[in-house]
């Protein structure tokens, strides 16, 4: 097993409306991406000195062009991608948000997305951690 050379602090979110998730699928312009292709949460790395929530509303308006509320930490996990040829240990942690629209803007880093209904979300490819957050999600219904 290659040694982590860096850690990292992720927030996603699970953003429901009408009983529906948003899903958004990496697309392969990605310059840090390593899961071209499959389908994740918005989201991404805390910046040092960032609170996570102030870093979850940015990335989300980032990547999807949504306002949300962020609401209650809800799944916790880690992954350990290599990057750029350098091993790194990512914690994330999932929170539950809010979204007052829907009307999603993708940014260059991805090309797909949806929203899907915790029956059908396992019809997609995703990545590992967010199909445990799904898993638990519907486990906690």
């Amino acid at each position: 097993m290659t040694e982590v050379q860096r850690q990292l602090v992720a927030a996603r979110a699970i953003i429901e409306k009408d009983g529906n998730f948003l899903i958004i699928r990496e697309s392969s312009r990605y310059d840090d991406g390593t899961k071209t292709g499959k389908y994740d949460f918005p989201g991404g790395r805390v910046k040092v000195g960032e609170s996570i929530q102030a870093s979850l509303e940015r990335e989300t308006e980032e990547e999807v062009g949504l306002k949300v509320k962020v609401g209650r930490p809800f799944f916790v996990d880690e992954w350990k991608p290599v990057i750029k040829g350098e091993q790194v240990q990512i914690i994330g942690i999932f929170f539950i948000c809010e979204t007052f629209n829907t009307e999603v803007k993708l940014s260059t880093d991805h090309d797909d997305y949806k929203w899907v209904s915790l029956s059908e979300y396992d019809q997609f490819p995703l990545v590992l951690e967010v199909k445990k957050a799904f898993d638990v999600l519907v486990s906690s219904r």
